[in-house]
């Protein structure tokens, strides 16, 4: 009594032709698959070759039983029609009757042309495709394809000359690293727990993705291959971008115009600043808030506000010439240019952000001294050794002085909550435009430009899914057990191609050295008076604190 399970015969279309020949394959029970690889004529039978079937143009089975003996446990015989149809029957030793099978018409080269199909020795069934190129690549390899091998030469060149691309890209940026390392003090801001420059972030980022595409190059994997052209095209798209906005910058006196702007704006900013300030300072809304402390900080922001704007009259004369030449950073990508925007900005907003921390670390402490207050009058404290809140006796001074400080920071806690609202929210503002100068950076960093621009082509170097199709052929219907399928490779549809490229190019996020708030979190730290990031490092200053 045959099995129940069904065998998969895979056959190549430019394999057999009109003559009876013997097959030779490989035999996989695992997966119940077959797969024919080459044939020999009928007349040379060489018991060294693995013959696992007989393929003949007539109807006259001759070898169905008698050859699954000895060391053949699966023979295969595969007869075509006269439509050209195949069918196939396949016998294992020690069963009575055939198999039922699928004949699998495929072209091996389709799917080693691809750069999107993987090889892999996995034995699941998502994995066909997988082992269809293990054991067909090294017989195609053999055959010789002669009528492609200009193009495999061809292609074997673009890779090469990608492959020293890459090689000169990191030497280019190991050098750029290196001088920014030294001029940003990067040690300094580590030592500090405070993130280095975006610029060079970005830059060791895409040094990190160069080293890594190069270590890949060793695998004769074909998304290695995928990954090398997506990295340099996007590195050659990003770097057209950067220097078609350098020309922009440096033609004429766009700099100077520029920096004009920029410092016009920042002088607003400072003015409107001082206007908020004495706005606070009286009764802002209606609001009546505790007077003496509202000026004390009133005038401690003002302050800073006239120290903010010595610090732009002495910038004033270098601005031009710091843009001219951050324009100049267009050949290593616009990607670079718009980080280095974003450092620029860092730097024009550095007064709203300690106007931010200051207001911030204020509130928080008197959010922590009145929650640890309201826990006294409830007779409760925080056991810092088990985490968690037990009861406690407190003595009457203890209680006093307990109400007279919480009524206190009660009082004033409208006033300093005021403070940290505004100033929250012009951080919060600035971080926004940060956040979308870095949404505009990402993109540039992982646009896969090669692949999309093979799929536009319908370059079978993209393909990606298969298409079966049914061949009927009347003759084989009531004979045969199994069906006969033509395997097509097809392309992909761009969007999940692009999303697949676009995953083979992500690398290590914390090669960027960034920490990403969900909307929950963020709020959790407005509402707690916690520092928003990214000036400082959470990352690093958690690890010390680990570590003291």
């Amino acid at each position: 009594m045959a099995t129940a399970h069904v065998w998969n015969v895979f056959v190549p279309v430019n394999l057999l032709g009109d003559s009876s020949v013997l097959l030779i394959g490989h035999v996989d029970e695992r997966a119940l698959s077959v797969y024919i690889t080459d044939t020999q004529t009928l007349s040379v039978e060489n018991e060294s070759v693995p013959v696992i079937g007989e393929f003949t143009t007539s109807n006259v089975r001759t070898r169905s039983r008698r050859a699954c003996s000895g060391q053949r446990s699966v023979w295969v015989n595969i007869r075509k029609s006269s439509t050209n149809v195949l069918a196939s029957r396949l016998y294992r030793a020690g069963e009575d009757g055939p198999c039922k099978c699928v004949t699998v018409l495929c072209d091996p080269s389709d799917l080693e042309s691809s750069f999107v199909f993987q090889r892999d020795d996995s034995t699941s069934v998502e994995n066909t495709l997988s082992r269809l190129l293990l054991v067909y690549t090294p017989s195609t390899a053999r055959r010789g394809q002669n009528g492609k091998n200009s193009v495999k030469n061809c292609r074997r060149f673009i890779e090469h000359i990608f492959a020293h691309l890459i090689r000169v890209l990191i030497f280019t940026f190991t050098i750029v690293e290196s001088v920014l390392r030294l001029v940003t003090l990067k040690w300094f801001w580590s030592q500090i727990c405070i993130l280095a420059p975006s610029i060079l972030n970005n830059v060791t980022f895409k040094l990190n993705r160069f080293k890594r595409i190069q270590g890949s190059l060793i695998d004769s994997k074909h998304r290695s291959k995928l990954i090398l052209l997506d990295t340099c095209s996007q590195q050659f798209l990003d770097t057209a971008l950067g220097v078609v906005l350098m020309l922009c910058v440096m033609s004429g006196s766009n700099a100077d115009v520029i920096a004009t702007f920029l410092m016009k704006w920042a002088d607003d900013t400072a003015h409107y600043l001082n206007d908020l300030l004495h706005w606070l300072m009286g009764a802002p809304a209606g609001l009546k808030l505790n007077a003496q402390l509202t000026q004390y900080m009133g005038h401690f922001f003002l302050y800073h506000v006239y120290l903010w704007s010595g610090y732009l009259s002495i910038l004033r004369p270098w601005l031009g010439w710091v843009i001219w030449t951050a324009a100049s950073f267009g050949l290593l990508g616009m990607s670079t240019q718009l980080c280095l925007v974003q450092d620029i900005i860092s730097m024009m907003t550095l007064h709203i952000y300690c106007f931010y921390v200051y207001a911030a670390r204020l509130y928080c402490l008197q959010i922590y001294a009145l929650s640890s207050l309201w826990r006294l009058f409830r007779g409760k404290k925080w056991n810092v050794l088990r985490l968690r809140v037990d009861s406690a006796l407190y003595t009457i001074d203890q209680l006093c002085v307990g109400t007279l400080l919480f009524t206190v920071l009660l009082f004033l806690l409208p006033t300093s909550l005021l403070y940290y609202t505004v100033f929250t929210a012009l951080r919060l503002l600035v971080l926004s435009f940060h956040g979308v100068l870095t949404v505009v950076k990402d993109v540039l960093n992982m646009v896969p430009a090669a692949t999309v621009l093979l799929r536009l082509l319908k370059s079978k170097c993209v393909t990606g899914d298969v298409l079966f199709t049914v061949l009927h052929d009347t003759e084989f219907q009531e004979s045969d057990s199994g069906i006969t399928l033509s395997m097509q490779v097809i392309h992909l549809p761009l969007p999940k191609l692009y999303r697949l490229a676009q995953t083979l190019l992500k690398t290590d996020p914390h090669l960027q050295d960034q920490h990403k708030y969900s909307w929950t979190e963020l709020l959790k730290k407005v509402i707690s008076g916690d520092l928003v990031y990214p000036w400082v490092n959470p990352i690093t200053s958690d690890r010390k604190e680990k570590e003291s």
